[in-house]
């Protein structure tokens, strides 16, 4: 009981860094702020849930899915240390950390590149700061990601005194750096503390692991770069189309609401296409599909798309009535 318990106590420390990162931004942010700042009370717990609360339930799920695709070697890491064989344990680690990458960077990009939408589904319009507090917030998780997949895995060849150690030197650089970036950067401060904070034990970690397993660098530096080019490639891709999103639909629609009116559209020419009517009180003998050819109603349900003059409510009731009745 007593042995479980010694084991238990580094892998609790270590694993609740950023929460007790975040329970240190809830308890100085507000209070240093209102030393150095104007803010009433109302603004300040606003600006708080701009780069906490409200990221958190985006940044959260992408570390969780990144830190299980990373993690999953680590039984074997653990089995092949003991065994002595640090050349398979020096793969796992490259391929652990590939993998952790190949998931945390274009899906983080892409939340980026999304993020004004994302953020309305959930908490409505952003304003510049909200939106800034955002971004910053998700580019921040592939550094969380990285520490939750470090830690365990210098623990996993049971070096838990260094990970504890590494744990402590991120926690003093967070609080020695915690009032001098609020006080320079207001909101931003305890985002770039807790950056600072965890890339101290993140480089400590990285070493070390490297020192014990003989990981060859070059490996995994070749494949972030092929990892990072990739997503250069897809932030390209996805900017293009976003562009001609922006010029071919209305401004004021958004990712979710095309789906709503393509889903539509697709039903109504299911509908036409089997010749069957889409409702139970129009005969099927009465349902004469669409008058014309298919050029002419392509035409005139393009025209809803691109009718910037109509409000969200009248083209989707537009696009209901072409895909559904007619």
């Amino acid at each position: 009981m007593v042995d479980t318990i010694k084991e238990a106590i580094p892998f609790i420390l270590t694993g609740s860094a950023i929460q007790l990162f975040q329970i240190l931004d809830q308890m100085t942010f507000i209070n240093s702020m209102s030393w150095f700042t104007n803010y009433s009370n109302e603004d300040l717990v606003v600006m708080f849930s701009y780069f906490s609360a409200n990221p958190n339930k985006i940044t959260m799920i992408l570390i969780s899915v990144g830190v299980s695709i990373g993690s999953v070697g680590l039984p074997l890491l653990t089995e092949n240390y003991v065994k002595g064989d640090l050349k398979a344990a020096s793969r796992l680690v490259q391929d652990s950390i590939t993998m952790l990458f190949l998931f945390l960077l274009p899906a983080t990009v892409g939340v980026v590149m999304v993020g004004e939408p994302l953020y309305t589904v959930f908490y409505g319009k952003p304003d510049s700061l909200a939106m800034g507090l955002f971004v910053f917030a998700v580019l921040q998780s592939t550094i969380l990601g990285l520490y939750m997949v470090l830690s365990p895995m210098l623990q996993a060849m049971f070096r838990n005194r260094k990970a504890v150690l590494y744990f402590i030197y991120g926690s003093i650089a967070k609080l020695v750096l915690q009032l001098p970036t609020i006080a320079l950067f207001h909101s931003y401060g305890p985002l770039i503390s807790t950056t600072i904070g965890l890339i101290i034990p993140n480089v400590l970690m990285y070493r070390d692991i490297c020192k014990v397993t003989g990981v060859k660098r070059k490996v995994i530096l070749k494949r972030t770069i092929l990892i990072s080019l990739l997503t250069i490639f897809m932030f390209l891709v996805v900017g293009t189309l976003q562009w001609i999103f922006r010029i071919c639909l209305p401004t004021k629609w958004t990712f979710v609401e095309f789906p709503i009116c393509s889903s539509c559209r697709c039903h109504g020419w299911r509908s036409l296409w089997n010749h069957e009517s889409p409702y139970p009180s129009i005969g099927q003998g009465d349902w004469k599909g669409p008058s014309g050819s298919l050029t002419n109603q392509i035409k005139v349900n393009l025209k809803i798309f691109i009718n910037k003059r109509d409000n969200l409510n009248i083209s989707i009731m537009k696009c209901l009535n072409y895909s559904l009745f007619y």
